[in-house]
């Protein structure tokens, strides 16, 4: 066949040229060499060869594809090459003979008989499917008390923290839950919820995102002391989606693309969850999730602002819709 891109041209010149003339002819025999190329993983890409004389050129995902050439029985070496898409990185391919980098090289030895090669490309989304994005979702690390976050990964906002079994309420699973401590930075009246975000950034998903393929489900849970008539009982979580980058959340956060919200009045010493589902609209390029305690009860100015109010357990999926 070739190394490089001549040695098949080459055998097939020469036995074609064994055969001109004389007191007979030679009609040289061909094996067939079939590469079939099958996809996996959470995203997409293409793999094509490189060597013209080779037709590969898949489309990933989608079906299975099988492309052939013949060889003058020679052997060679050839390879494919892959190309994620955009939101898509490259994990690898199987079923080479070596597999360096973005490339896939396959070699075949000299005889008289057909060969099919079986290669698997891996392409998974850049910002995963299936699992939950959240850091640090049950609370068993601190948290940072701040004004809204510029970067993704971990929880900041209103005065709370990570805390074990407290007034008799425990975590819901694992050993610390989040207390709501007070309504802002500060204690004082005026403000009537204590707020809590992290930021998800989703562009690696932009084209299936654009297209009304990207949905989200988001819960969390909330508990809270029996408490007295004055004891508060409304807990929110909000899924907020954004243009941009996390880094302008800051000024982005009054004006979201979509904002979608579920809500619990909660009854006391008992875990409840608040969730939601929605399909991210075109242009989103980051996500918001906020989670509230709510003083719906009594606006109280001292410190702590809330009896004894509790989250655990939260969550954000995505989900690659057909």
């Amino acid at each position: 066949m070739r190394t490089g891109h001549s040695t098949a041209l080459f055998l097939v010149t020469a036995a074609l040229i064994a055969g001109c003339g004389g007191s007979g002819s030679l009609t040289p025999t061909f094996d067939k060499i079939t590469v079939v190329v099958h996809g996996a993983g959470t995203g997409g890409g293409t793999v094509v060869a490189p060597d013209p004389a080779v037709p590969t050129n898949c489309t990933l995902p989608g079906p299975d594809c099988s492309d052939n050439f013949d060889d003058a029985g020679g052997g060679g070496v050839f390879s494919l090459d892959a190309n994620p898409a955009p939101g898509s990185m490259f994990v690898g391919f199987t079923g080479c003979s070596s597999a360096p980098g973005l490339a896939c090289t396959l070699a075949f030895s000299a005889s008289s008989n057909d060969t099919i090669f079986n290669v698997t490309a891996t392409f998974d989304l850049i910002t995963p499917t299936g699992v939950n994005l959240l850091a640090n979702s049950g609370f068993e690390s601190a948290v940072t008390v701040g004004t809204q976050p510029v970067a993704t990964g971990f929880w900041r906002g209103d005065s709370a923290y990570a805390v074990g079994t407290d007034q008799t309420i425990a975590p819901r699973t694992g050993a610390k839950m989040l207390r709501f401590q007070r309504t802002g930075l500060l204690p004082g009246a005026g403000f009537f919820s204590s707020q809590q975000w992290q930021l998800i950034d989703v562009s690696g998903l932009a084209a299936n995102i654009d297209a009304g393929k990207v949905q989200v489900d988001a819960s969390a849970w909330f508990n809270r002391v029996a408490g007295d008539a004055e004891t508060d009982t409304r807990f929110d979580i909000r899924v907020l989606t954004y243009t941009g980058t996390p880094a302008g959340f800051p000024a982005d956060y009054p004006t979201p693309i979509d904002a979608t919200a579920d809500i619990v009045y909660t009854t006391g010493d008992l875990w409840q969850q608040a969730s939601l589902t929605n399909t991210l609209p075109a242009g989103t390029r980051y996500v918001a999730v906020e989670i509230y305690a709510f003083e719906d009860i009594f606006d109280d100015a001292a410190d702590p602002e809330f009896d004894g109010h509790y989250a655990d357990d939260l969550s954000l999926v995505l989900t690659l819709l057909p």
